[in-house]
């Protein structure tokens, strides 16, 4: 019953309460010297003048040059894939079942798990020679 007593009357001292809030108590200290040299600035005062957000078209930054635009859209046309990236990999590896007996197919709609390559023929094209699909990209 003593020790309880004893301790309680530890944390109530003047010296606990110092030691534990130290930082605290400093940073407030600090805070005030600080603002009494004008070195932290006062908190932003918020603007009472309501901002208008509009709509409205506005004059553009350079004046408009263009005589034509060239608008695609693909729905259901081939992806980037079929496109641009070609993975000689899969030639590879055509027909065979793919790799790896701990993962699961979901074989949803007669689905396979056949390595399937692509269909088209890639061939290098422009000054950089990137392989692209010259089949569905012919010009």
């Amino acid at each position: 019953m003593i020790n309880i007593m004893k301790q309680n009357s530890s944390c109530n001292s003047r010296r606990h309460f110092l030691s534990q809030n130290a930082l605290g108590i400093s940073s407030l200290g600090l805070a005030s010297l600080l603002r009494a040299d004008g070195v932290l600035g006062a908190p932003a005062k918020p603007s009472l003048v309501p901002i208008e957000y509009d709509l409205l078209p506005k004059c553009p930054h350079h004046p408009p040059q263009a005589k034509a635009m060239i608008s695609i859209f693909t729905g259901g046309g081939p992806s980037h894939l079929d496109l641009f990236d070609r993975k000689p990999i899969l030639d590879k590896y055509a027909g065979e079942q793919f790799p790896g007996s701990d993962i699961k197919y979901d074989n949803a709609g007669q689905a396979t798990s056949v390595v399937l390559p692509t269909p088209w023929k890639f061939s290098r094209c422009g000054q950089s020679g990137m392989e692209v699909n010259a089949e569905l990209l012919p010009h």
